[in-house]
């Protein structure tokens, strides 16, 4: 099983990657990293990939010589606080940069099982009385970056 993690530099990415090797340790495993971008320590099966999730080209070589069977989107712009100084930076990179994989993986004709990391900030302010929330609770995002990820819930689904 080759499986594709974007984000990889990221907080997730390494507990993912040590998780997998727990359960199997013979999948191939292909860590998605910004190019020249600041690397946290990592496990050695991880064979890493430049890519710029805004570049849908530089996304297309990777998907294409990855050729997944698993892909966990872990990349995204992931501060609420942030997303309010940069709302268009981080719809780039949340929304353009899933749409640049999915469409790798369409024009690539390839049908990997993909995992798209949601947030609870999609649901926004909870009343108390809505609580443990569940996954048909409705959406509420209150900030661009939950705005960002509530549309890439709808854009994986498509």
């Amino acid at each position: 099983m080759r499986v594709l993690i974007t984000g990889m530099a990221g907080f997730v990415g390494t507990h993912l990657v040590d998780f997998l090797q727990r359960l199997d340790p013979s999948p191939d495993v292909f860590g998605l990293v910004k190019p020249k971008g600041t690397l946290p320590e990592l496990p050695p099966a991880v064979t890493l990939i430049e890519a710029d999730l805004e570049d849908a080209a530089s996304v297309e070589r990777a998907v294409e010589s990855v050729a997944p069977d698993r892909i966990v989107h872990l990349a995204a712009q992931s501060s609420p606080q942030l997303s309010w100084a940069d709302p268009a930076g981080t719809y780039r990179t949340n929304v353009l940069g899933l749409l640049h994989v999915l469409e790798a993986v369409r024009k690539r004709g390839i049908a990997p099982r993909t995992l798209v990391v949601g947030s609870a900030e999609e649901y926004g302010l909870a009343d108390a009385r809505d609580l443990p929330l569940r996954e048909d609770a409705p959406l509420r995002p209150q900030s661009p970056y939950a705005s960002s990820k509530v549309a890439q819930g709808f854009l994986a689904l498509q």
